[in-house]
């Protein structure tokens, strides 16, 4: 359902000139990669940088972390703008949030 809901949000580029841009580079996701930024977003709680940018930082003076080699910085930022566990249908101030799929997920981490 997460995946379902994720693929059929769309986005819209605040200019249509930029080719390059990552709305216009985006590609279906998968229950696997889904998986991957949901640990990674885990992962961050528990080691707090000031940017995400920070984690993909190749600078000689930082710290690597291992999952930089699994999903490049614009993949991962561009799915940190489009993941719903709630479909379109949801209003409100809480339009991106649905019991239902935030407690299955909950309960496939086993808190």
């Amino acid at each position: 359902m997460i995946v379902k809901n994720t693929n059929n949000y769309t986005r819209h580029s605040r200019n249509d000139m930029l080719l390059e841009s990552r709305i216009n580079q985006w590609y279906p996701t998968c229950h696997g990669e889904l998986y991957l930024y949901f640990a990674i977003r885990i992962y961050m709680t528990l080691h707090v940088l000031n940017e995400i940018s920070n984690y993909w930082d190749t600078s000689k003076n930082t710290h690597t972390h291992d999952f930089t080699d699994l999903i490049p910085r614009n993949r991962f930022q561009e799915l940190h703008m489009r993941v719903r566990l709630a479909g379109m249908a949801a209003k409100g101030a809480y339009a991106k949030v649905s019991k239902a799929p935030l407690i299955s997920f909950l309960f496939l981490v086993k808190f």
